[in-house]
């Protein structure tokens, strides 16, 4: 039995047309980038919209999506409470819209806050809080927001199905969504500020990614203007053999598709005569008890030898 269901993933709004300050303003028409308040009357908008107009049952929009546009002591401020006023009035319009949304966010806690993305149910709750585990050395040295990680992979129960989420840093990890698709996730939600490595090097772990789990992964970027193929934004719903879906293209907009998550995608693998389950076959034949050297323990690291200043080879022992 087919389960069909609408996914829209929106590439954040910044807009190649900058000031002086390369300062990136927004294509849409809603004000965007100086306050929290802009940006939450924006994402309210575009929930709306996607639910709306789109009729998406999911929407993923992109990393510490509440504070973009913001820098140094208004960035620090932008970080918010879960639950809290700000999530709940994104809440809000979730219910009103009657979708899920996932939001990055900058989650306030003490003594150190995280950088979080929350999934926000149809009726109006919060379903669930994604804590970043990867944080990148700059969050962790960032002296005017540093952020600390999380450190588990829940995977959430939706009407349309069991989603996990990554953030940014995250899907360099493969073992990341690996504990997310062995946690019965079906849809892998990726928000990303954005990434300096270009589009090419983006494209080909997302595709991996899903490959290599056999599910749907869905990707929010922020658009801060370049080409192809050395900008980073392209937001995308891939499907479980790396087929793109959907693509926002280099610019502000909406990927949106829709999928079947019962679909088995049967391909033939060597040696088996039937077409097989890609998700079946990747994940019973596992061979977990041959991977220690993935899941030993690893000595603490101080970030200072992490990060190369120049001085160093280029690679490192790990």
């Amino acid at each position: 039995m087919a389960r069909h269901t609408k996914i829209a993933t929106l590439t954040m709004g910044y807009h190649t047309n900058a000031d002086s300050q390369c300062r990136y303003r927004p294509s849409w028409g809603i004000p965007f980038g100086a306050t929290v308040e802009n940006n939450l009357s924006l994402l309210e908008a575009k929930i709306l919209e996607a639910g709306r107009d789109l009729a998406a049952d999911l929407v993923c929009f992109s990393e510490v999506a509440l504070s973009l546009g913001l820098e140094g002591e208004e960035m620090r401020k932008s970080a918010v409470r879960v639950p809290g006023p700000e999530v709940e009035r994104l809440a809000a319009a979730a219910k009103r819209a009657d979708c899920y949304a996932v939001v990055g966010l900058m989650e306030r806690a003490e003594p150190v806050g995280y950088n979080s993305a929350v999934l926000l149910g149809p009726a109006g709750d919060v379903v669930g809080v994604y804590r970043k585990v990867h944080i990148t050395p700059g969050e962790h040295l960032d002296r005017v927001c540093p952020h600390t990680h999380g450190d588990s992979w829940p995977v959430f129960e939706t009407r349309h199905g069991k989603v996990g989420i990554q953030i940014c840093y995250d899907y360099y990890f493969p073992e990341s969504t690996r504990c997310l698709a062995l946690g019965g996730a079906e849809i892998v939600f990726s928000t990303t500020m954005h990434d300096a490595r270009g589009v090419e090097q983006m494209m080909a772990l997302q595709k991996a990614r899903a490959i290599d789990n056999g599910i749907y992964y869905v990707s929010s970027v922020t658009f801060c203007g370049g080409h192809e193929p050395h900008s980073p934004a392209r937001s995308v719903i891939i499907d479980p053999v790396g087929v793109v879906r959907a693509d926002s293209g280099f610019r502000d907009g909406w990927a949106v598709a829709t999928v079947d998550l019962d679909d088995p995608f049967p391909q033939r693998w060597a040696g088996i005569p039937e077409p097989q389950n890609t998700r079946r076959m990747i994940l019973k034949c596992r061979r977990p008890e041959t991977y220690g050297a993935i899941t030993a323990p690893k000595a603490p690291v101080p970030w200072a030898e992490i990060v190369l200043d120049g001085s160093q080879p280029g690679y490192p022992d790990i």
